[in-house]
Formats: structure tokens, sequence, C-alpha cells
């Protein structure tokens, strides 16, 4: 349990320990997926700070911070706009957006300097400025990304296949269609071999490949890759529904133990005197019998 780490790191007084501030983006990271911007961004910084007081600024630890802190940033600025059809799109604020940019620029600049320019956190750093730049700066960012993977991760490694799946949608987005679809393709393929063909990143990026077909008037084509993304979808759906009922059984449970421990933790133990003071103070309270005891006590 995320607090229950945080909380024994504060017991034990280290205030400024490495492992504190992993903790703290740890649970950054849990209040991030649960919408809690505000509460991860700070966690995230106190994170940040105690590992530039320890670890120094150029530590590779930092440069992760300062990765999480700005896909949290990038999150706060999130706003859903109507765009063309009436649909929801999502936007960003701008200052929000320049903010995340800076961190993310000097955490690059953070692992290009202490792993090297071909490290695969490189890489990760690199994907993420992509995310906040324009559509020719991004592929610039993610091409780079790409060649690092293939050369350190090896061709089918699953990043390969996450970086091949964004430029498809970059170049979707400019309606390079002729582009789009062997990266789809080699995405899905790399991703089924490597991760099994009912991980949920192989169905995502099938799934857009359904909707590329789709507006390709390629209807049989993705009628047919549709079918199959729905049968991956029932038989992951049973394991995932297993896998909540084994969650909420240890939540019971642990809340049972809790509860057990709280009355444990209720009860003392009485000694003999203090099971004479506790008589005497109900014989007080109740005068009436005292006094039938006292008359008893003179007739024998």
């Amino acid at each position: 349990d995320l607090h229950l780490s945080l909380r024994r790191q504060r017991q034990m007084c280290i205030r400024d320990s490495p492992k504190l501030a992993k903790s703290l983006n740890n649970l950054a990271r849990y209040y991030h997926e649960i919408g809690k911007y505000s509460h991860a961004a700070e966690l995230c910084r106190r994170a940040q700070t105690i590992q530039e007081r320890v670890l120094g600024l150029e530590n590779p630890d930092v440069a992760e911070s300062l990765n999480l802190l700005a896909i949290i940033h990038l999150k706060q600025g999130e706003f859903s706009i109507r765009g063309k059809g009436g649909k929801q799109q999502t936007s960003f604020k701008r200052d929000k957006i320049i903010h995340a940019k800076q961190l993310c620029n000097r955490a690059l600049a953070i692992r290009e300097h202490v792993l090297g320019p071909e490290h695969p956190d490189v890489a990760k750093s690199l994907h993420l400025l992509a995310l906040l730049s324009s559509p020719d700066r991004a592929k610039q960012l993610c091409n780079r990304a790409l060649a690092i993977q293939e050369r350190v991760l090896g061709p089918e490694h699953p990043d390969v296949a996450k970086s091949l799946f964004f430029l498809a949608e970059l170049f979707r987005l400019e309606r390079r269609y002729y582009l789009v679809e062997p990266l789809y393709q080699r995405s899905i393929a790399i991703n089924k071999q490597s991760l099994g063909p009912k991980h949920p990143d192989v169905i995502n990026v099938q799934e857009r490949y359904v909707t590329f077909l789709e507006k390709q008037n390629r209807n049989t084509e993705a009628a047919e890759l549709k079918a199959l993304v729905k049968a991956a979808r029932i038989k992951e759906a049973p394991e995932n529904q297993a896998t909540k009922e084994k969650r909420s059984h240890s939540r019971k449970s642990a809340k049972r133990r809790g509860s057990k421990a709280s009355r444990a933790r209720g009860r003392t133990t009485i000694t003999g005197s203090q099971a004479r003071t506790s008589h005497q103070i109900k014989q007080k309270s109740n005068p009436e019998k005292l006094n039938i005891n006292r008359r008893g006590d003179k007739g024998q």
C-alpha cells in the first residue's frame, strides 16, 4: 500500500531519503490516475525537492520527477472543446503546455548528459516532448526516439510499437494515409508477438486501425478486424472481472482484519484489583442493593 509505505518512512524520520521521494512519486502517480491532479503535483514537487537536495540537480531520478510533473501539469490544463460536427475534442491551456514543455526539456537535458544520447530513457523524454510540440517537430522527436529504441532495445520491443503508433497518428492527422497503414500493421504485429493478442495495447491499436479503415471506406476489412477486437474484448472481460472480485475480496479481508485488530486494542486485561474496584463502583451506583446486602449480613 502506497500510503502505508509513505507512513512507515515518515515514522523512520527519513526526511531526505531517495526512497521517500520514490514513494511520493508513486503516490503522485496514483492521484494522477484518479484525477486528483493538484494533490499529485504537490507530492511530485516534494519528491523533486528531496531528490535535488540529496542526489543533485543532474540526477536521472530528478528527470523522472520532472517528466511526471510535466504530465500532471498537462492534465491540469486539459479541457474539452466542441469541434467539427459537434464532437468533443481535448485541448490544453497554453500556460500549462509551456510549463510542461520547460520541465520536459530540462528532463531531456539531464538524461542526455548523465545517461548518454542513446539511452532508452532519453527516448521516453523525446516522446513526451513530442506530445507538446508542433506536428513537424513531433515527427522529428519521434523518429529520433524510434531510432534509439530500435538500436538499443531491438526492432521487436513494445516501446518500438508505441513509437510506430505515435508516428502513425501524426501522419493520420496530416492525411498522409499511405504512411499510416504500414505503421499500424507493424505496431500491431510487434505487440502481438511480444505481449500477446489479448493485450490492451494490441486491442487499442487495432481499434484505431478499424477507425482508419472505416474512414477509407474499406468496410469489409474494418468489419473483420472489428469482429476480432470484439472477440478479444469478450475474452478479456472475464479475466478483468475475476481480478476485480479478487481485489474486492482482499479489501474486505483487510477491513475485517483491521476491525478485529481495533477490537483487540480496545480490550484491556483486568487485574484482580481492577475487578474489585469495578465491583465497588457498581455497588455505589446501586445503593439499594448495597443496603440489602448489609441487612442480610446482619441477619446472618
